[in-house]
C-alpha cells in the first residue's frame, strides 16, 4: 500500500526529472547560441560580410549540415585558415545540393538536366560527383538510345516518331560528349541511321534546330537536303510512273486506289530543289509541271470517254483550250 511518504518522494521525483529536462533543453540552447554567437563574430573578425548580430542568431540553425560545418570552422585560429576552411564548407554543401537535385531529375527521367553538373569542374573536384556522374551518364546514355533503336527498328512509317528520335539524338549527343569520342561516335551514327529513314523530317529539324546544335550534328546535318531532295525526287517520279500505268478495270466490290497526292509531293521537291541551288529548281520545276499535267489528264480521262461513247461525239470541256489554258498557260 502507498503511504503519503511514498507519493510525496515520487511527485519529487518526477519535478527533478522534469526540472531536469528543461535545464538540459536551456542549456543545449545556450549553447547553439553560443556556436551561433562565435559563428557571427568570426566571420565579422574575418571581414566576410555577414547579418546583423540579432538577425544572424536567430536565423542560425546549427542541425543543418552547412551550418555545423562553419560552426566547426569557426574554431580555426587564423582568419585565412577560417576562410579555407569556410570555401570547403560551402563547396560541400553545394555537392549536397546538386546530389539531391540530380536523384529528383534521374527520377523524372530528366537526364538531359541530371547530367548538367557533370560540366563543372569544381564540383567535379569531389569523390562523391565524380561518382555520380559516372552512374548518372551511363544511365543517360542507355535511356536515350533505347528510345532511338525503337524508332529505328519500329514497323511504323517512317515520319511517326522521327521529330523525337532526332531531339533525343541531339540529347543523346551531349551525355556523350561527357563520356569520350567513342560515344559520340555512336551517337552521330544513330543520326545518320534517323536521316536515311526519314530525310524530310530530318531536314525540317535541322533547319528549326539549327541555332543549338552542337557543331557535330550541324556537319551531320549538312548534307540533309541532298538527301532530302533525292527521296523526294523518287517520291515524284514514282508517281509520274503510277499515272502513266494503264488503269486497270476495277473488280466487283474493288475500291478504287487513292489519288497520288501531287501538291505534297511537288511542295517538297521544290523545296529542297531550292535549297540546292537554280540548276536543282528548275529541274524540280519542270518534273512538277509534268506532273500537273499528267494528273489533269487522268482525272479528264474518264469525261473523255463517256464523251466519245454517244453516236455525236461531244468535246468535253477538259479538252477545250481555253480551259486548258487557263490551268497550264500553253504556248
Amino acid at each position: 500500500m502507498t503511504t503519503p511518504r511514498d507519493r510525496i518522494t515520487k511527485n519529487l521525483k518526477a519535478a527533478c526529472l522534469g526540472l531536469l529536462a528543461v535545464g538540459l533543453f536551456l542549456s543545449a540552447c545556450e549553447k547553439e547560441e553560443a556556436n551561433c554567437t562565435r559563428l557571427w563574430k568570426r566571420l565579422h573578425q574575418c571581414g566576410l560580410p555577414v547579418e546583423p548580430r540579432d538577425t544572424f542568431v536567430d536565423q542560425c540553425d546549427p542541425a543543418r549540415p552547412y551550418t555545423a560545418d562553419l560552426i566547426e570552422c569557426s574554431e580555426s585560429t587564423f582568419c585565412a585558415d577560417f576562410r579555407f576552411c569556410r570555401e570547403r564548407a560551402m563547396l560541400e554543401s553545394d555537392v549536397r545540393g546538386t546530389l539531391s537535385q540530380m536523384d529528383e531529375s534521374i527520377a523524372k527521367n530528366e537526364f538531359f538536366v541530371a547530367v548538367n553538373p557533370c560540366n563543372h569542374p569544381v564540383l567535379m573536384s569531389r569523390p562523391q560527383m565524380k561518382a555520380k556522374c559516372q552512374y548518372t551518364l551511363q544511365r543517360s546514355l542507355a535511356y536515350y538510345q533505347k528510345y532511338i533503336l525503337a524508332y529505328l527498328h519500329s514497323q511504323l512509317p517512317p515520319v511517326d516518331g522521327a521529330s523525337q528520335a532526332l531531339q533525343h539524338c541531339a540529347l543523346l549527343q551531349k551525355t556523350a560528349a561527357m563520356i569520350g569520342p567513342a560515344e559520340v561516335a555512336q551517337t552521330l551514327a544513330l543520326f545518320d541511321r534517323i536521316a536515311r529513314k526519314n530525310p524530310g523530317a530530318t531536314l525540317t529539324w535541322c533547319e528549326a534546330s539549327r541555332d543549338y546544335l552542337s557543331p557535330e550534328l550541324a556537319d551531320r546535318c549538312a548534307p540533309v537536303p541532298a538527301l532530302a531532295h533525292a527521296a523526294n525526287l523518287e517520291r515524284a517520279l514514282a508517281i509520274q510512273r503510277a499515272l502513266d500505268a494503264p488503269v486497270r478495270p476495277l473488280q466487283p466490290g474493288e475500291a478504287p486506289l487513292p489519288k497520288p497526292d501531287t501538291f505534297s509531293a511537288c511542295y517538297d521537291l521544290k523545296r529542297t530543289g531550292r535549297l540546292l541551288g537554280p540548276a536543282a529548281l528548275k529541274d524540280a520545276e519542270r518534273i512538277c509541271t509534268e506532273l500537273d499535267l499528267q494528273a489533269y489528264v487522268a482525272a479528264a480521262m474518264p469525261a473523255v470517254e463517256a464523251g466519245l461513247r454517244p453516236r455525236k461525239p461531244s468535246l468535253p470541256l477538259e479538252c477545250m483550250p481555253p480551259y486548258i489554258n487557263s490551268k497550264f498557260k500553253l504556248d
